[in-house]
């Protein structure tokens, strides 16, 4: 007994001793043990008349909720809610939860509604406030007040809860008609979510129910599909099928048959459908023919995906399934750099402009005429801008003409076309060779051409800076208070829920993104921080340096590794900022990195390649685990990219091609025509993976010039080595010449 009381007399001083209010929270969050409980309980005590007390209070009764001690849980949200007022919805949701817990479903509910009545600022517990409030009347037998529930908050929930609440409240009211009306929403236009199981359980209560549209069932069927629930796509349509008059029921056979193209079952895709017939129903032949294509195509049967278009181009010129079957037969003429024969095809899939894949076709037959030298490439190029508003290739389009201006010593224009890249285009690679461009004496001289630059104005260019939105308001400010006082107490993951949902509700979208990604660079996570900054601003390619501040440019183009990074890049050769653009592309930073292809770590190296560089590195004993740590990843990553670099006679943009796609496949495309400068070759990559990368790194590394140049390095520090993601061992492939890893293994980043 004595030896208890020093014990708790040790606890209780803990927090004299140096602990955070943090600190202390999250240890009895993680460990829930009585001791944890103890000096958290002690700092409330100690701090009891002020904030840093109530905050401590808040965070034992979250402890106490998560340990399932509701009394003690109930007592504290209660008073938290009064001495916090500025976070009460989080302590009355968690009061509504211990409430349930303890069986008080009355109170329960009450309290909810509540928190999701919270009039400070909308609460990111609203929706699950809501659904919970909702539920518990439903089973108390009370449906007209879930009806009432459900209608005042049903303009504030997201799809597909708002429509499950008001639909499972509308059948409890006894609204059975409606109630089906609401929950057929939720079956058709969300498939894939929890709502629409529990959606199918209630539909299945009211039947009979009137036949729905071919449409939505066709549509609900294309969801499920490429969420990859086929067999529920295929069940659903079979189960509809005979509902129908004969047009719809060709649909929905044809888009039985489509399900096989989304299993990879390429030959049953085109048995099936050469079975099939669509008579009555021209957009589903048109399907039908699209899919033959595509599936022959994946199976080099080219004739077959000859006679598919040739059937789309005769019986269905305006279906956008020509279009997408025209950009896939054209593909193959791509991939081997054969001019004449892509011509045909993406010259009919450019008649469907403003389509995005439209103005794909059109930008590779202006590009073909340009790397062929035709006089009419510069028509071509201005179509281009003409037809496709907003094009990704816009700046492409922009330099070529530039260079064309050039060549025909019209420097004037040339300067113009330039300009406008540098103005409207400030963090794409083509700004980055514009500049370089605009450096040189000639064009230094030069007065930009006024019929250039009025016809410039007149394009749908990015305008500078916009949606570069830093000024503070008053909602943001008060969700950012809630978010610092959240992480005070501990609380980080309910600080991010709330800064995440305040993105949602019309805060300051950047502000927001800013604070979550200081929290997770602050934990060492780094890819969630680059990622929160990437989401939160898809426009920040078109901004100026100076219309953002530092500390956001430098979050969107971190150096988390900056002192292995640059140690290494140095004794490499190696600029550590290309290096550095790399990076970020390949892994976002993430040490613990595993691509589809198993390339790993920072620099994304797959394992036959680590262990090869490792040993000419003199590195005795290769493990996976050292494409784990950030400084060995740097180390062997940067040897390779140096290989690389010195096999294609230092030239970055071949390097690139060769680290993302391999040396065999960059090699290739160099032999494929007499390229004139860099530009040339990396618009002539047909990956389109590839060649987005190539623009990708070298931008990045002009960017990271710009905002880290004079930025002084830190101090040497120790690197921790990161783990792996669980799972058994990888295989270790035989061959390392090859691709990195093949191309089409990542999504496009920004």
């Amino acid at each position: 007994m004595r030896w208890s009381r020093i014990a708790n007399v040790f606890l209780l001083a803990l927090p004299l001793c140096g602990a955070s209010l943090e600190s202390l929270s999250r240890a009895y969050r993680s460990t829930g043990s009585a001791a944890s409980r103890a000096a958290l309980g002690g700092f409330a005590q100690q701090h009891a008349s002020t904030a840093d007390g109530a905050l401590a209070q808040l965070a034992l009764a979250a402890g106490d909720l998560q340990s399932n001690r509701n009394n003690e849980a109930l007592e504290g949200f209660t008073a938290a809610a009064r001495r916090l007022p500025d976070l009460a919805d989080f302590a009355q949701y968690g009061a509504a939860r211990a409430l349930l817990a303890l069986g008080r479903k009355d109170e329960a509910a009450s309290m909810f509604e509540q928190t999701a009545s919270h009039a400070v600022l909308p609460s990111p517990h609203l929706t699950w406030a809501a659904l919970s409030a909702g539920s518990l009347l439903i089973e108390a037998g009370q449906g007209e007040a879930a009806l009432r529930l459900a209608t005042r908050f049903r303009r504030q929930m997201p799809m597909p809860q708002s429509a499950w609440l008001y639909g499972s409240a509308l059948e409890a009211a006894g609204r059975c008609d409606q109630a089906a009306i609401e929950l057929q929403k939720i079956y058709y236009e969300y498939p894939r979510s929890e709502e629409a199981r529990k959606a199918e359980a209630v539909l299945a209560r009211l039947q009979p129910l009137p036949p729905s549209p071919a449409a939505l069932e066709l549509k609900r069927a294309q969801l499920l599909m490429e969420g990859g629930e086929i067999s529920r796509a295929v069940a659903g349509l079979q189960a509809a099928v005979g509902q129908f008059a004969l047009a719809d029921r060709e649909r929905v056979l044809i888009r039985i048959g489509s399900a096989r193209f989304y299993a990879r079952d390429h030959n049953g895709v085109i048995g099936y459908m050469k079975t099939a017939a669509a008579p009555n129903a021209p957009d589903a032949d048109a399907e039908r023919l699209f899919y033959i294509a595509q599936s022959a195509r994946r199976l080099n049967r080219y004739a077959e995906v000859d006679e598919a278009v040739r059937l789309l181009n005769e019986r269905h010129p305006k279906s956008r399934y020509r279009m997408k079957a025209l950009s896939g037969a054209g593909n193959r003429f791509l991939l081997v750099n054969d001019l004449q024969g892509l011509e045909p095809h993406f010259a009919g899939c450019a008649e469907f402009a403003p389509d995005p894949e439209a103005a794909l076709c059109h930008w590779k037959i202006a590009f073909s005429r340009y790397m062929q030298r035709q006089s009419g490439a510069a028509r071509w190029m201005r179509e281009h801008l003409e037809k496709f508003p907003g094009s990704d290739e816009t700046a492409a389009a922009l330099y070529f003409l530039g260079r064309l201006a050039e060549q025909g010593n019209d420097l004037d224009s040339a300067k113009a076309y330039y300009q406008t890249i540098s103005t409207r285009f400030p963090n794409l690679y083509y700004a980055v060779v514009s500049n370089e461009r605009l450096k040189r004496a000639a064009l230094a001289s030069a007065t930009p051409s006024p019929s250039v630059l009025e016809f410039t104005g007149k394009l749908k260019l990015p305008k500078p800076g916009a949606g570069a939105d830093f000024a503070m308001d008053e909602p943001t400010r008060l969700r950012l208070r809630r978010a610092r006082l959240l992480t005070q107490a501990g609380l980080v993951d309910w600080a991010e829920t709330d800064l995440k949902f305040g993105q949602s509700q019309g805060g300051k979208k950047l502000l927001l993104a800013m604070e979550l990604s200081r929290m997770a660079q602050g934990r060492g996570e780094n890819l969630p921080a680059l990622r929160t900054i990437k989401a939160s601003a898809p426009g920040m390619l078109s901004w100026r340096l100076e219309d953002a501040p530092k500390e956001f440019w430098r979050l969107a183009y971190p150096l988390p590794f900056r002192e292995p990074l640059e140690r290494h890049a140095e004794s490499s050769g190696l600029d550590p900022y290309i290096v550095a653009g790399l990076i970020r592309q390949e892994s976002e930073f993430d040490p613990g990195a595993i691509s589809r292809a198993n390339a790993r770590g920072l620099t994304q190296v797959m394992p036959a390649t680590g262990r090869e560089v490792s040993r000419r590195l003199g590195i005795r004993t290769f493990t996976l685990s050292l494409l784990h740590n950030p400084d060995s990843s740097l180390r062997i990553g940067i040897t390779y990219l140096k290989q690389i670099l010195t096999s294609f006679n230092d030239q970055w943009h071949l390097t690139l091609a060769a680290y993302n796609a391999g040396p065999g496949r960059a090699k290739s495309w160099q032999a494929w025509g007499d390229y004139k400068e860099a530009p040339e070759f990396i618009e002539t990559i047909p990956f389109h993976e590839t060649r987005n990368y190539v623009q990708t790194v070298l931008r990045n590394a002009d960017i990271y010039r710009r905002i880290w140049s004079g930025v002084p390095r830190p101090p040497s520090a120790a690197v921790v080595v990161v783990a792996p993601a669980p799972g058994p061992p990888a295989k270790v492939p035989v061959v390392v010449a090859a691709a990195k890893r093949p191309p089409g293994k990542r999504g496009k980043r920004r």
